[in-house]
Parts: structure tokens; C-alpha cells; sequence
């Protein structure tokens, strides 16, 4: 196999570089020209102490970026979750998920000279919390096997393995002095250790009648002086101690119930007199000797780390506020997805989410990160090859091959995209005023403008859009009890009829390829309305499950429906005769290819299994255990398909493989060809592009 890989890259060909971003590059499978998209951010994004560089993980690696020339640094092969500097910011330390360890990256020279430095192994189940100590000597790791090990830096060699909680740790914390260690629990139990002995100072758990989850301990804080100790809990309650005593002083009933429990933060003001609290969904500010709730704020707020000002995302823009008068001070605009947290550096001079980095004084803003759409999303390739399009959330991203730079992003609650790649259709509803109805906006993807609106006068939510495959009919439904389809004219705008799709309980739609006739995928039958007149012409009945796919055979003679059911039938689409069932599958059917010579479609099935039928008879050919298919080259004569995450390139008659991509570092959830054979984009979190030329990359055969 080895010798197979070495024979591609010989035969390789290079995509045209034009002003190719380096990093598109950096640390690629063999064989791979270039990638798309920086990968799915895995955990937090944080500064270096000097504030000089940021950090991110993603599904493919550790992003380094100079947070003065915001360039890329390096980019680290690791399987990481969450990133911790050591306070003199020569080391940080990162969760491997992969097997529960963390890794130690030394930085002491050059952040482009990085190393590996070790790996402390020993909990069982993952990573929770990593926290250094103070002077860097000691790392405190916290897991869900219910245990702290306390790690010596300098040996990386476990000191001590602190055991007490019945539940898994979400939160722990050192004493500034280094002298005490806190955890709090999904138990709802605080701990407080003594880090020079590893024994247990006292317990407390949390009282309380209501469900265990709610009690759950999201974070835990030490007061500046060391002598109280708070904790929060999911329900929003504020538990207080005395760390000499190991009283409870009191309890302070917040309001932050809802969101992620991981997204719940406590800290003490620098000078002791204010615990802030903070979730998605609230921020509250509590003075401490009284108790007593003096400032609330609905969201999330970024606290600078000198206390005097604050972030707050909104949609398109970051306000920041002074803290102590929580008065507007500037506005940062240009800002993309609020819903990505923040981070001020060190120094309080920059934010940073995973998108990008503004500098709070300048109004300066650079983005640095580009994600090409959501796992398991569409990918497409258009305008002839050169052009990718992946869809998003609420979002269609269009990146040209040569450069692998994203071009434009079309913004939209719903999104659609013509068979031609030439149009985008996006639902839109008017910032602020929800009164309005929804409409849809036509785009042109090569030069990006809009081209004409088509108004719905309604005010529901869209919940499709899909085009004809000859451009010239859109068709679009509301999220309501309405069962209608309403069509468009796209050439004017004007509405063509409404189509009452009652009793089918249709979720989505997909036309013939001669665009006369729409199909309804649903929960009960397949009916086929004609798109001229809106008449019902007939329903394909045979199914026991919903339809929630069909795929077209090359010559368009038979329509393949997956169901629920199991099934894949064949219908011949002239006369709506069910051809064959095809029947062996004991999961959901999720991929269906057929030949191009139409006589052999493959289909496979949640369960890993990929089975050949003939599709006249729909007989069983073969069961291939070992690959997926996911496109025929356009030779005819291969199988592209997924196996145990790798790529490879298959023998329709023989089932040999002709040809394994492998050492992929990231997840691979499809591949598309373009329409030449010439490229091939393996999906995941980020999009790998591969030459094909046939046959330079695929051998030929008689």
C-alpha cells in the first residue's frame, strides 16, 4: 500500500497556486494538494500570558497565530480539546480526548520551534479541567473518573491522585498561594485539598430537594486573600465557606438556570467586594459582604482582566461598556457570530473569538478563521470545477479552488442553490422588525449580487426553498400547520400556483429531471404533483416508513426511494410501476449510487454494511463489508468509497482496490468528483482537495 501512495504523489498534478495561502498546506495526508476550511473548533480558545499569541484547537490540529500580524504561526498535529498556558507562558498544557491524557508543548524558544514534550497518562475517563499552579511546578488535572491528579511539571510524574467525589469533577481551582486545591462535582459536593499532603481539608455537599442535575457544581472560585471559597451550581445558586473553618456563610440564589454547565463561570472582583456570576443566558454581579444581587444583564459579558470593562456580543457587533458606571463606551462593528464566546488577552488590548481578533482601542479587526460549513452539509462543486460551495448554518460559503480562499458567504434562515451553480436563494426577514414578512432574496454567485426579491407575504417562518433543476421554478414552505407548497416563477418573481400537499405530511421536496414534476418526501407515500398545473397525477405507495431521499439512475429511467423502512425500491419514472424492492438491509439506508450504465445501483446502510443489486431484476450481487460508495468516476469503471476512514478507489468488477488515500487526520463524512474526474474534495471539517486525473491517478484497464 505503501508503494501505491508513492505512485500518487509521483503522478500527482498540481492545482493552479495563484496567491494560495500557505496554511492551506500545512500538515496534509499524503497525497492531498491542498484543504479548505480550518477545521471544527474541538475546545477554548485562549492567549498566551504575554498576550503576543493565540491559540486554537481544532478536529485537525493546534492553530498558532501571531496576535500582533494575526498570521498563521504553526499549526500542531494533535487531538485536542482544551488549552492551558503555565503562568510564565513557556509551556501550555491540552487535552487528548483520544485516550484521557494531556500533552505538554513546550514554547520556551520559538513558538515555530514548538515541541512535543510529554504526556501524563493516568486517568480512565476524560479530561474535565486542567489548572496550573501559580509558580508553574504543579498541574492539577480533573476528570469524570472521579479523580484530581496532581502532576509535578518538572518529573511529569504524578504526586498525588486525590479521591473523595462519587460523581464526575467539573471544576477545580488552586489557592493563589498554591497551598489549597478546590473541586466541585455533578454530586454536588465541594472539596477543599491540601496540595503539599493531597489529603482532604473538608466536604460539603448541597442540600436540596431538587433534581440532582441542579445541584450539580459548575465552577468553584478562592477569594484574592484565599479565606472564602464560593461555588455555583447549575440551578444559579451561589454557595460561600470559610476556608479556615469550613463553614457555610451563606447561600445566594441566582438566576443563570438554562445553557451548557461547562458555560458557567465565578470569579471574585481584584479587590474582593464583587462575585460575578455568568452563563449564555444571564450575568450577575452579587456584593459580597451582603449578599445582596446589585447588577444583572441578560447574556453573556467578557470582563477585561483589569475589571474596568466589559464585552457583550450582539448580533453584528460588540459593545464594550465601562464596569463600574456599565455605561456604552465604543462599539466594535463587523462583528460575525455572537454565539462563538469571547476572550480578552492579558493585557485587555484585544478580544478574540474563534472567527477573529479586534483590537479594542484601534477598532482594528482582522478574521482569522474561516469554517467551510457544518459536518455532514452539502458540498458541491460549480462554475465548471473552480468553484466549491458548502453550506453552513444559515449560510452558503463559495471558496475558489485555486487560491482554497473563501469568495463570498450568502446569508439566509433557509438557503437553496440551483442546479447550475449561477443562482443562490435565501429567506430573509428584516433585522428588527418581525411584523414584516419573510422574503426571498435571488443572488447571482459569480458576482454576488442580488438579483431580484421574491416577497411571500408571510410572516412564518421558512422552513425550505428548493429550486427546479432547469432554474426556472422555486418552491418554498412555511414552518406552520399549513401544509401548502407555494411556487415561484424565478425569471420574475411572480407566483405561479399553491399546491395543498395534504394528507402526505410532506418535510421536504425534490423534482424530476425534466422539472414537470415536484415529489413530495414525507411520511405517507410519494406523491408526484405536476408543476404547470398543480394536479396530484399519482402517489408511489409501498413504503412502511418515511421517504427522506431519492436518487435519479444516469439515463433517468428509474427513481430510487430510501425509507426508513429499510428498503431502497426501484420505480420506473415513465410509467410509476414499482420495478423491485430491495430488501437485506437492517438499518436506515443513507447513501444510493447508481452506475453509469444504470444496470447496478449500490446502496449502504447505517450499519456499515454496502450491498450491489441489479436494477432490473433487484437481485443481490454483492455484499462489499469494507467500502462505502459515495461516487462512480466518471471512467465508469471505479467505486469511490469510504473504509475505516480512508479513501479508496475501487474495481466495479472485480471489488479490488485499485488505489487507498489514507493517514487522514480528520473525520471524512463524504466525497464529491467534479464533473471532469480531474477533482476530488474528501468532506469533513475541513475539505481536502485531491487530483484524479484519469489516467495518471487511476490505472488502465482493458
Amino acid at each position: 500500500m505503501r508503494k501505491l501512495i508513492v505512485i500518487l504523489i509521483a503522478m500527482l498534478q498540481f492545482l493552479p497556486s495563484g496567491s494560495t495561502q500557505e496554511y492551506s498546506k500545512w500538515e496534509l495526508p499524503e497525497g492531498a494538494l491542498a484543504r479548505i476550511g480550518k477545521g471544527h473548533i474541538t475546545g477554548n480558545i485562549v492567549f498566551s500570558p504575554d498576550s503576543k499569541m493565540l491559540v486554537i484547537p481544532s478536529s485537525i490540529g493546534i492553530w498558532l497565530y501571531d496576535a500582533t500580524t494575526y498570521k498563521e504561526l504553526k499549526l500542531l498535529t494533535a487531538d485536542v480539546s482544551n488549552i492551558v498556558f503555565s503562568p510564565d507562558g513557556l509551556m501550555f498544557a491540552a487535552n487528548d480526548s483520544s485516550d484521557n491524557s494531556v500533552e505538554l508543548w513546550d514554547i520556551s524558544y520559538d513558538p515555530i520551534q514548538m515541541k512535543y514534550k510529554t504526556t501524563l497518562k493516568g486517568h480512565t475517563k476524560d479530561i474535565t479541567s486542567i489548572k496550573f499552579a501559580s509558580d508553574g511546578n504543579t498541574i492539577a488535572t480533573a476528570s469524570e473518573d472521579r479523580t484530581i491528579i496532581l502532576w509535578d511539571i518538572n518529573t511529569s510524574e504524578n504526586k498525588y491522585v486525590l479521591k473523595g467525589h462519587t460523581r464526575k469533577i467539573n471544576a477545580i481551582v488552586f489557592s493563589s498561594d498554591n497551598s489549597m486545591l478546590a473541586s466541585g462535582s455533578d454530586g454536588g459536593t465541594v472539596i477543599l485539598w491540601n496540595t503539599e499532603t493531597g489529603d482532604q481539608i473538608f466536604m460539603f455537599k448541597a442540600e436540596s430537594k431538587d433534581k440532582h442535575y441542579r445541584n450539580a457544581v459548575s465552577a468553584v472560585a478562592f477569594s484574592p486573600d484565599n479565606k472564602a471559597l464560593v461555588s455555583l451550581t447549575y440551578d444559579g445558586s451561589i454557595r460561600l465557606f470559610d476556608v479556615k473553618s469550613g463553614e457555610h456563610i451563606r447561600t445566594l440564589k441566582g438566576k443563570l438556570y438554562g445553557g451548557q454547565p461547562e458555560d458557567y463561570s465565578i470569579a471574585f472582583s481584584p479587590d474582593k467586594q464583587t462575585i460575578v456570576t455568568i452563563n449564555d443566558n444571564n450575568t450577575e454581579l452579587w456584593n459580597f459582604k451582603t449578599g445582596k444581587l446589585h447588577w444583572q444583564h441578560k447574556g453573556r459579558i467578557h470582563i477585561s482582566p483589569d475589571w474596568s470593562r466589559y464585552a457583550s456580543a450582539k448580533q453584528t457587533e460588540i459593545e464594550i461598556c465601562d464596569m463600574n458606571e456599565r455605561k456604552l463606551v465604543k462599539t466594535l462593528t463587523d462583528f460575525k457570530s455572537r454565539y462563538k464566546p469571547l476572550v480578552f488577552s492579558p493585557d485587555g488590548k484585544k478580544l478574540a473569538n474563534e472567527l477573529g481578533i479586534w483590537d479594542v482601542d484601534n477598532d482594528t479587526h482582522v478574521f482569522i478563521n474561516e469554517e467551510h460549513g457544518l459536518i455532514g452539509s452539502p458540498v458541491r462543486f460549480i462554475h465548471d470545477g473552480d468553484t466549491i460551495a458548502s453550506w453552513g448554518y444559515k449560510q452558503i460559503h463559495l471558496w475558489d479552488i485555486n487560491t482554497q480562499k473563501q469568495i463570498r458567504t450568502f446569508l439566509g434562515e433557509v438557503t437553496a442553490m440551483s442546479s447550475d451553480g449561477t443562482l443562490i436563494a435565501t429567506g430573509i426577514k428584516k433585522v428588527n422588525n418581525w411584523n414584516e414578512p419573510y422574503f426571498i432574496q435571488l443572488w447571482n454567485t459569480k458576482t454576488g449580487v442580488g438579483e431580484r426579491i421574491i416577497s411571500t407575504d408571510n410572516k412564518n417562518r421558512l422552513q425550505l426553498i428548493h429550486f427546479s433543476p432547469d432554474g426556472q421554478t422555486l418552491v418554498s414552505r412555511v414552518l406552520s400547520s399549513d401544509p401548502t407548497l407555494e411556487l415561484w416563477n424565478v425569471s420574475t418573481g411572480e407566483h405561479k400556483l399553491t399546491i395543498n400537499t395534504k394528507p402526505y405530511n410532506v418535510n421536504s421536496v425534490e423534482f424530476f429531471p425534466d422539472s414537470q414534476t415536484l415529489i413530495g418526501l414525507g411520511d405517507y407515500g410519494i406523491p408526484l404533483w405536476n408543476v404547470e398545473t398543480g394536479e396530484l397525477m399519482t402517489t408511489l405507495k409501498g413504503h412502511t416508513g418515511g421517504v427522506d431521499f431519492i436518487v435519479f439512475s444516469p439515463d433517468e429511467s428509474v427513481l430510487a426511494s430510501a425509507s426508513f423502512d429499510e428498503t431502497v425500491r426501484l420505480w420506473n419514472t415513465r410509467t410509476f410501476e414499482l420495478i423491485a424492492t430491495l430488501i437485506g438491509h437492517t438499518e436506515k439506508v443513507y447513501s444510493i449510487v447508481f452506475y453509469p450504465n444504470g444496470e447496478t445501483v449500490a446502496t449502504s446502510s447505517f450499519g456499515g454494511i454496502t450491498r450491489t443489486w441489479d436494477t432490473k431484476t433487484g437481485q443481490l450481487k454483492k455484499t462489499p463489508l469494507e467500502h462505502e460508495p459515495h461516487a462512480i468516476h466518471p471512467d465508469g469503471k471505479t467505486l469511490i468509497s469510504l473504509g475505516a476512514g480512508k479513501i479508496q478507489f475501487v474495481d466495479t468488477k472485480t471489488w479490488e482496490s485499485i488505489l487507498t488515500l489514507d493517514n487522514h487526520t480528520d473525520y471524512i463524512s463524504t466525497i464529491i468528483v467534479s464533473k471532469d474526474g480531474k477533482t476530488i474534495a474528501s468532506v469533513g471539517s475541513t475539505i481536502l482537495l485531491w487530483k484524479a486525473d484519469n489516467p495518471n491517478l487511476l490505472p488502465v484497464r482493458e
